[in-house]
């Protein structure tokens, strides 16, 4: 769909009087923010992975780019910065409090969700979920977030005495980093190997810094992160 500066302010001018219905330039089905819900309706359930949409409007510099699955049933965290994803997982939204939109596109699925290790989930640390085709991965508000978070999972102190084989894994009490249900796990620990020096018997609390540094660092050589495109749009065209 192309947004351009017209259907854009239509978009914000049908939605003065009633936000939460669609206007004459978008459907309540496909509409330039997707399917349109109910802001008010309080027994709608909070979701972490789904965004809500600002009912100004789109300031249109996003390149023609739809803007996909946000909705207007989950509440926006004030003042938090918060993520989403479109097209099975091919585009991801980071909305930030300044009102930004960042659109990742192209590239790998790490490079779009700021997720150098590919985690799954990340309590507390990710913003958002890009519901992929390969399942559900975290999204990160940039890729340092996604780094402390690849370590902090790797070397949890439940981990601490598995060898590396184990860690990544598993060891029939605690699952692995990279499952043999989603992973060539033995293929992906010889290539840990190779790159770090490490033979997959070592200890992770015997590790050094400098040995966790490339641990981390050949995980993420595996997974894989070659960058895509990143462009801007801008939301509440009239400001708070």
């Amino acid at each position: 769909m192309d947004i351009s500066f017209g259907n854009a302010w239509d978009w914000v001018r049908d939605r003065i009087p009633a936000p939460d219905s669609a206007g004459s330039d978008v459907s309540a089905g496909d509409g330039i923010l997707g399917p349109l819900g109910n802001p008010t309706d309080a027994s709608a359930p909070p979701s972490t992975n789904a965004a809500t949409a600002s009912p100004e409007g789109i300031l249109p510099d996003s390149g023609g780019v739809n803007l996909g699955q946000a909705r207007f049933d989950d509440p926006q965290p004030a003042g938090q910065t918060y993520a989403w994803s479109g097209d099975n997982g091919g585009t991801v939204y980071i909305e930030r409090p300044d009102h930004s939109l960042e659109i990742r596109q192209g590239g790998t699925l790490t490079w779009r969700d700021n997720n150098p290790g590919n985690l799954r989930y990340a309590q507390n640390q990710e913003i958002g979920h890009n519901d992929s085709q390969s399942g559900r991965f975290a999204i990160f508000d940039d890729p340092d977030a996604g780094a402390s978070a690849q370590t902090d999972q790797l070397f949890a102190p439940k981990y601490g005495n598995l060898t590396i084989a184990e860690r990544m894994a598993g060891n029939g009490t605690l699952k692995g980093y990279a499952p043999s249900s989603e992973n060539d796990t033995d293929t992906y620990i010889s290539d840990i190997e190779r790159r770090t020096g490490l033979d997959r018997s070592t200890v992770l609390n015997s590790l050094s810094s400098a040995q966790r540094a490339a641990f981390v660092g050949a995980i993420q050589a595996h997974e894989g992160m070659k960058p895509g495109i990143s462009s801007t749009a801008y939301y509440n065209l009239f400001g708070d």
